[in-house]
């Protein structure tokens, strides 16, 4: 009985049931008591499982489930969902560790980690020094280290698990979508003028960042499927066009060109080439239908992307000042928030988000960070391009965000993104 328990708290199904009921949850307005219904799962599987597995998938989605993070009335909620779940961490470390004596290892990323997180932590060391700042910032690489050091120790079939995992948040990211826009009353209206900024309480940038990965997880799968690959080719072109409706200008451009890319190779390598060929022409020609048949709304969609152009959205104001900030503080630079003016373009706050992630080290870190953080980007690189680790959903997966962090923010600082 207690292995069958085991199986399914680390089996997929669990993982369609958390997501399904965080969905219901994010709806009714109750994102505060799905973190503790998340917690509690997560502490059953670290004291039962020897795989934590789906404990380390489900803190990577829990933001789409949430209603807010300013409302006070729900911090002892979030407070309580976190001691259950450092609680459980500590315990299932302490049982490999200590108990068990597993051997572990600090993986070679484990020192280009330190220096990324006092690289941060010292940014605006020379008179921008904000202490809270610092310590949130790194605290968050650590988090990010502590996950990578539990998925090299603990963890098996990862890239396996990985893909299904993206598969899933896939789907529950185009469902809670569509859900939004139907709760808006005009559907069409509301998908056409992008309505939606955030899911939950994560922004719909960060969503198109997994849905990217949900599409090249789909794409390695039709690959590597030599029976079935033109219908899970299909499924990449769905989570496309979920993509395609977050109105993230990079995302979409980034997918579109893997998409083509992908949908090509695989179609040379299908040996159901004629098969291929068919479901290929028909799919085009019920899009072709449908744009004919729903011409007002398509019409609307795609000129809504026009409207958009090629707007900076703010950063033609944004990244001059954060140069000038770096030029100002060459050596520290001015850490991540700013108290003598607001930081003026994409977000007109105190917190420094430079959208472009060589920048933000620049102006948040300066040259002393910048250099630090430097090891860890070279040694990640050299990790998956290595021999040993060269594999090419990994490289396309890690390639296409760092595209995407030059113009956006959530691949620089954004914890989800960093452990992914």
């Amino acid at each position: 009985m207690i292995q069958k328990i085991k199986n399914f708290l680390e089996g997929r199904y669990a993982l369609l049931i958390i997501f399904a009921l965080g969905i219901v949850f994010q709806i009714l307005g109750l994102g505060h008591i799905f973190a503790i219904i998340c917690a509690t799962y997560l502490l059953c599987i670290f004291i039962l499982c020897d795989s934590p597995i789906n404990a380390l998938f489900i803190p990577l989605n829990i933001a789409f489930f949430l209603n807010s993070f300013k409302d006070e009335s729900v911090y002892i909620y979030y407070g309580i969902a976190i001691g259950i779940f450092l609680t459980g961490l500590v315990y299932f470390l302490v049982k490999m560790l200590a108990v068990r004596k597993c051997r572990a290892q600090k993986g070679i990323m484990f020192y280009p980690f330190m220096l990324l997180i006092f690289a941060v932590f010292i940014g605006g060391a020379i008179g921008h020094f904000n202490p809270l700042s610092s310590l949130a910032v790194a605290g968050q690489m650590f988090i990010a280290y502590v996950f990578y050091f539990i998925f090299i120790n603990f963890t098996a079939n990862l890239k396996e698990k990985f893909i299904e995992y993206s598969i899933i948040t896939g789907v529950q990211i185009f469902l809670q979508l569509i859900i939004a826009h139907l709760m808006t009353g005009d559907f069409w209206d509301s998908i056409s003028s992008k309505g939606l900024v955030n899911i939950g309480v994560q922004n719909i940038n960060v969503a198109a960042v997994y849905l990217i990965i949900s599409m090249l997880s789909m794409l390695y799968l039709a690959l590597n499927n030599k029976k079935h690959d033109y219908l899970l080719s299909l499924g990449a072109i769905g989570f496309f066009v979920v993509i395609f409706l977050s109105y993230s200008r990079i995302c979409t451009l980034v997918s579109a060109i893997l998409l083509l890319a992908g949908y090509i190779y695989i179609f040379v390598k299908s040996n159901n080439k004629k098969i291929f060929g068919i479901i290929t022409v028909s799919f085009l020609l019920l899009i072709a239908t449908l744009c004919i048949a729903l011409w007002g709304p398509i019409y609307d969609l795609v000129a809504r992307y026009i409207s958009m152009g090629i707007s900076f959205n703010g950063r033609d104001v944004l990244w001059p000042w954060c140069f000038e900030k770096f030029k100002e503080n060459p050596i520290f630079g001015i850490g991540f928030t700013s108290f003598d003016e607001p930081v003026p373009g994409v977000m007109t706050d105190t917190v420094v988000m430079a959208h472009n992630t060589i920048l933000q080290y620049l102006t948040s870190t300066g040259l002393v960070g910048s250099a630090l953080a430097l090891v860890y980007y070279v040694m990640k690189y050299k990790t998956i391009f290595g021999k040993e680790a060269r594999d090419i959903f990994v490289i396309t997966t890690v390639i296409a965000i760092a595209i995407i962090g030059m113009v956006d923010q959530s691949p620089t600082t954004d914890i989800f993104v960093i452990i992914i």
